[in-house]
């Protein structure tokens, strides 16, 4: 698996990990007290932080590209361990070669194109953009066409021409970086990924670019397609097309986008709705058939209701993403209606101290919310890290002592012991007892 898929939407400040649900603010200070945070000057840049990152979580569980992150990640779990376990040896190399039998390297490469590239740039002038047709083989040799956007800029700072290879990540930045701004004003992010959107869209079709709202409504509905770039791109095109219509209002460009397009899904055509319904049930489908011992019953009864109300958020409220800011360092009410149904999910501090805040309805319910962590771990481990990656978490209780050297240099030996760890009891549960990568 390329490391640089499943892993973080990266900033200074903070990261998102989509298809693990965690974010991270690096700050030491603790943030179960966002008031105080806020009140305080030295500290009221840490609640603009974590809203960026929250808004990563939100398009990770309301959007068709964003709940593929959860899909592709367990998919990988399950091939790995079917690998493991199917072979008949108590060992296994790592890092794990993961064949194609199930479609798994197809769609990582899939997921890819759909994503985009690692780009950088401090400050570019946008030239122009162009869609290459790249193929890709299923496991029954069949081959798919599909369309990888590249973006020509200029690098005002290596005065170069640079080609960013552009998808997902760049309209998932802009927006958390168009929606931070209206609640904390002038915050500066780099034009690539950040602001790579506003810069295209600035020449492609001007008129939108005036209302960052407008923009934002653009990058949701693509995030609605599998491919969100070539959402995107289409839009655009289509838009100039028609030169003289004017989108005033956030919904018509919802509207537009959707208009007359359908969705590829598994071989069959599409409405923006069903797809993404369909998504979720798969995601949902997922997690229930990944974590089916009683013991993780309550964190799958989160996934679901996190799942199922941000269906209905929707349903409800379909331009949501331009209705959470009320003014500058004023949440809408709209936005703690948000967060009251879907929680906050597992957040760390750079101390690694854990942050957690169920949605309303489950706030009796016993979750354990760094489970899909866990499951980050033992993709971990697949890939030949000898140390848990939630060591350093574990490592903040103070009740009792709770990790060991095992910990650092074999977590799967735990399996053996009296109490079992969370990453312990996935690998029993999973059937790897007794099975141990070769390190």
């Amino acid at each position: 698996m390329n490391a640089d898929l499943l892993n973080i939407d990266f900033t200074t400040l903070g990261f998102y990990e989509p298809g693990f649900i965690h974010l991270e603010v690096s700050t030491r200070e603790n943030l179960n007290d966002f008031n105080a945070l806020a009140s305080n000057p030295e500290t009221a840049h840490l609640v603009s932080t974590f809203f960026h990152e929250y808004i990563h979580f939100l398009q990770d569980i309301s959007t068709t590209h964003g709940l593929l992150n959860f899909i592709h990640a367990v998919e990988y779990l399950k091939n790995a361990n079917k690998q493991v376990t199917e072979a008949g040896v108590a060992h296994f190399e790592t890092p794990l070669k993961i064949t194609n039998n199930s479609n798994w390297l197809t769609n990582n490469r899939l997921m890819h194109i759909y994503r985009g590239g690692e780009n950088e740039g401090k400050r570019v002038s946008y030239l122009g953009y162009k869609a290459n047709k790249e193929e890709v083989e299923t496991s029954k040799g069949e081959k798919i066409i599909v369309p990888k956007y590249l973006v020509k800029c200029y690098d005002h700072s290596a005065q170069t021409i640079t080609t960013c290879h552009f998808g997902s990540k760049h309209l998932k930045e802009y927006m958390a970086h168009a929606v931070q701004n209206q609640y904390a004003p002038n915050t500066i992010h780099d034009d690539i990924p950040y602001r790579l959107v506003e810069l295209i869209v600035e020449k492609e079709f001007p008129r939108l670019a005036r209302n960052p709202s407008l923009l934002v409504a653009l990058c949701d509905a693509s995030l609605m397609d599998q491919h969100p770039a070539r959402l995107f791109f289409r839009t655009l095109e289509r838009m100039k097309e028609r030169p003289k219509r004017s989108f005033k209002e956030v919904e018509a460009v919802y509207s537009f986008a959707f208009k007359n397009f359908s969705f590829a899904n598994e071989g069959k055509k599409e409405k923006v709705d069903s797809v993404y319904k369909d998504t979720a049930n798969r995601a949902i489908g997922q997690i229930q058939d990944s974590l089916k011992a009683d013991i993780f019953r309550p964190n799958v009864q989160w996934f679901e209701e996190v799942l199922k109300e941000a269906m209905q958020l929707r349903i409800e409220h379909p331009i949501f993403f331009t209705q959470l800011v009320q003014g500058s360092k004023k949440f809408s009410p709209l936005f703690y209606k948000v967060v009251s149904r879907l929680g906050i999910p597992f957040m760390t501090n750079s101390d690694q101290k854990g942050f957690f805040l169920p949605p309303e309805k489950l706030k009796s319910l016993n979750i354990n919310p760094y489970y899909p962590k866990v499951f980050q771990a033992i993709c971990e481990t697949f890939r030949g890290e000898k140390k848990c990656v939630l060591h350093a978490f574990c490592e903040t209780r103070t009740d009792k002592k709770v990790t060991d050297d095992n910990c650092l240099n074999s977590p799967w030996e735990r399996v053996n012991q009296p109490e079992l760890c969370p990453y312990a009891q996935m690998w029993k549960t999973w059937g790897l007892a007794g099975l141990k990568p070769s390190v």
